[in-house]
């Protein structure tokens, strides 16, 4: 072999090599880049703010993380959701599609929920479904998203109410199949939610629509049943339950 084809097939193996390099370099960072964007639109679209750190993408796991994300209505004047560490499952090559083709589980450890109670006793997380579902008919939205399952642990619920303020801690969430507004008709997310309550405990559990409409009106369909056990005075009084017991709540549609 001559020298001269020597020298070739070491700058094709050269240049082969060198764009293998960008090639990853442009995935590290782009990838993570142009889905924290997708994160800001989509959050947009819902009347919600989201502040978050930037993401991080683990290519061998298919796990995008992020921390310190806050979640707020879009006036920006509450915070509704606090998450130390957001971790997203996806399928890599499913991303060439877009990410709601690629996303199928998102984890949140340490998450704090707030609801809060305004003065005629409706709760922000109330008011954020309702104005979402108007807002994605009037924006003319024709599909929300829809994410496979949503597992998160060591969640705490704060509770800010006109009668005071108490808390739930030490929880675990799950919620399969939640589908963001517009909703289709027949959609039905379930959740299952296990607290520690003042010394007991407290289950929720149930299925239904969040952001059902009918007519251009938000009229959520959705069935819970409340199980409390051995719940002490700081939590079950606010809620108005017993310390032990089981409740159904249905919405009337």
């Amino acid at each position: 072999m001559t020298h001269g084809r020597i020298r070739r097939r070491f700058l094709l193996s050269g240049v082969v090599a060198g764009l293998a390099v960008c090639m990853f370099w442009y995935l590290l960072k782009s990838v993570p880049a142009a889905f924290e964007v997708s994160i800001a639109r989509q959050a947009a679209l819902l009347s919600l703010n989201v502040e978050m750190s930037p993401w991080t993408v683990n290519w061998r796991r298919g796990i995008l993380s992020t921390n310190n994300v806050t979640v707020l209505s879009a006036d920006g004047s509450s915070p509704m959701l606090e998450i130390p560490l957001v971790e997203v499952d996806f399928h890599p090559w499913r991303a060439l599609s877009g990410w709601r083709a690629a996303v199928y589980q998102v984890y949140l450890h340490r998450p704090t929920v707030h609801l809060l109670e305004d003065a005629e006793g409706e709760w922000n997380w109330q008011r954020w479904a309702r104005h979402a579902s108007v807002h994605s008919i009037e924006a003319g939205m024709e599909e929300g998203f829809v994410l496979d399952r949503l597992y998160a642990d060591v969640v705490g619920v704060q509770f800010s109410t006109r009668d005071g303020e108490f808390s739930l801690d030490n929880g675990v969430v799950t919620v399969t199949h939640m589908q963001l507004p517009p909703a289709s008709a027949g959609a039905q997310t379930t959740v299952a939610a296990h607290f520690r309550a003042d010394g007991g405990k407290l289950s929720v559990v149930g299925e239904g629509n969040a952001f059902a409409m009918r007519n251009g009106e938000w009229l959520p369909d959705v069935a819970l049943t409340i199980q409390q056990q051995g719940v002490g005075p700081s939590v079950a009084e606010p809620l108005r339950l017993p310390a032990t017991g089981t409740q159904a709540f249905t919405t009337d549609r």
